[in-house]
């Protein structure tokens, strides 16, 4: 029986948004913009950790951080070693 499950990151995707506009502020103000680099590192984080999804079949886990966007889900190893796409 699969199982499909995905979970939104409300928090992460929240507390970024708001780190990220603080961030923007202050860069604009103080005229910083070495910031800037700060600021694509919480845009980013809140797009990769914005969700996880998990799904299991009769003979595999595979999960995924984030969008799909067409990209295949990472998989994790079987507790005995073997297997992981």
């Amino acid at each position: 029986m699969p199982y499909h499950h995905t979970q939104r990151g409300t928090l992460t995707i929240v507390l970024c948004g708001l780190f990220a506009a603080l961030d923007a502020a202050i860069m604009w103000r103080s005229g910083q913009w070495q910031l800037a680099a700060v600021l694509v590192l919480l845009i980013a984080v809140a797009a990769v950790f914005s969700s996880l999804t998990v799904e299991v079949s009769d003979n595999e886990l595979r999960w995924h951080f984030g969008p799909v966007l067409g990209l295949p889900a990472s998989a994790q190893r079987n507790p005995d070693g073997r297997g992981g796409a």
